[in-house]
């Protein structure tokens, strides 16, 4: 089948670009943070297209806070911290009991740090910290090994582990290039 590959050394001779370090991913991304910021500012609600594949974290977070008054979130590739925006919104009152947190790469932390000072932007999950919340929303399939990366998930102690937007089924695992 075109464009799928028998692994990622054969993939990575065809791939263009530096993916998520990259400039073209980075402009992208800023572009929908700082709208979505705007937004905010000015007190309207955030086009629902930049919310889609993160509203049933709403319902999941809303059964959390009905159980308890604070939350850790800890945002598995969380780019430049749209969600929080999401939840701002959503979650006006409460806000200041949401402790919010990504787990990037280190290229995306050292500039999403620079963005919104009510996000912690980590690199590396510190075990000491309890998080009510992993969430990972379209980003498991970007895993080299996706096993693998929910046995780290396992060991983050988080008292819950939500993955949203992931392909999943019964399918067969695949390696290919996203343009």
């Amino acid at each position: 089948m075109e464009g799928v590959f028998d692994n990622f050394k054969e993939a990575n001779k065809l791939k263009l670009g530096l993916g998520f370090s990259g400039k073209k991913w980075k402009i992208e991304q800023s572009k929908i943070f700082k709208i979505c910021e705007d937004y905010d500012r000015n007190k309207k609600k955030i086009p629902k297209i930049y919310k889609e594949r993160n509203l049933s974290l709403l319902f999941v977070i809303k059964k959390i806070l009905s159980k308890q008054k604070k939350i850790k979130i800890l945002d598995n590739e969380g780019g430049f911290g749209i969600v929080y925006y999401i939840l701002k919104e959503n979650f006006e009152k409460n806000i200041k009991f949401i402790s919010y947190s990504i787990l990037e790469i280190p290229s995306v932390v050292k500039f999403a740090k620079k963005l919104n000072p009510n996000i912690s932007f980590i690199s590396k999950p510190n075990q000491q910290i309890k998080y009510n919340l992993l969430y990972s929303s379209s980003a498991i399939q970007y895993a080299i090994n996706w096993k693998k990366t929910i046995i780290k998930f396992t060991k983050t102690n988080s008292d819950f582990i939500y993955l949203s937007d992931a392909f999943v089924g019964n399918i067969p695992t695949y390696i290919s290039l996203q343009k």
